[in-house]
């Protein structure tokens, strides 16, 4: 059903209410109803459809990866950091702006970090709609491996930002690791496992623009121990750190959230 352009003097305050008139009118107040939504989650076209007037696109970031952690040397403990959530663009956009076809990019999640040698979570991909708005990827967590001796594994704090819209949003950040008991030794202060009741946790991976949290990190109470960070389960967000305790091997961190495109279409 087409829109109806109705002449301002077909509704004058002297002018008469026809048939023609309320038929015009009531098309028009269907026609505002109808809205149709096309998601990606995968890179793909979008093809305008026929009869629109505007659309609201979001686009969001891939996630990045959590880090992962490995106990190497045994009596030290490990805590990765959550990768950070991927950042988001909305734009409002009239029809004849879009071209009959837009080219639409979806960032893939990051990879979650490796257990052997603690190793850092990969970035969150960018996703973008046409040339009108984009939006980049979440930095990965990084990985701890034990033979740092650091009190904690601090996030990379880079989470992905929109451009180009109404509106361009932040990913969350990646939560740090956490190690709870600090040992000092003649060649400093680290982690050690003569204290049992250390506590190991790998942080949580950042949330995504669209109000969803990322994975979980590590969480090692028993020793010794060890925990893999948890995969993002929403698109944008975060995969979580992992977390070891007196353990020969590590464990993954989690993945990131894939990106997504989502365009809600106007009649």
């Amino acid at each position: 059903m087409a829109w109806t352009d109705i002449p301002d003097t077909d509704i004058d305050a002297d002018s008469p209410i026809t048939e023609t008139l309320m038929t015009q009118i009531r098309d028009n107040i269907e026609n505002v109803r109808q809205v149709t939504q096309q998601i990606f989650t995968t890179s793909g076209t979008y093809t305008k459809p026929t009869g629109l007037a505007y659309a609201l696109v979001q686009v969001v970031g891939g996630g990045g990866g959590g880090g992962g952690a490995d106990s190497t040397a045994i009596t030290l403990e490990t805590a990765a950091s959550g990768g950070d959530g991927g950042g988001m663009s909305v734009e409002l956009i009239s029809a004849a702006s879009i071209g009959a076809t837009e080219t639409v990019t979806v960032g893939s999640g990051g990879t979650a970090g490796a257990a052997a040698g603690g190793g850092d979570g990969g970035a969150g991909g960018s996703s973008s709609f046409g040339s009108h708005c984009s939006a980049t990827g979440g930095a990965g967590g990084k990985g701890h491996q034990s033979t740092t001796q650091n009190m904690m594994r601090q996030g990379s704090k880079s989470p992905g930002l929109g451009s180009g819209g109404d509106y361009n949003l932040r990913g969350g950040y990646g939560q740090d690791g956490y190690i709870s008991a600090l040992q000092a030794t003649g060649s400093g202060l680290y982690f050690t496992s003569a204290n049992a009741n250390i506590y190991c946790r790998g942080g949580d991976g950042g949330f995504s623009p669209l109000g969803t949290e990322g994975g979980k990190g590590g969480d090692v109470t028993t020793d010794p121990g060890k925990t893999a960070g948890t995969d993002a389960t929403y698109r944008g967000a975060g995969g979580g750190g992992a977390a070891g305790k007196n353990t020969t091997n590590g464990e993954a961190g989690g993945a990131g959230g894939g990106g997504i495109v989502i365009v809600t279409e106007y009649y």
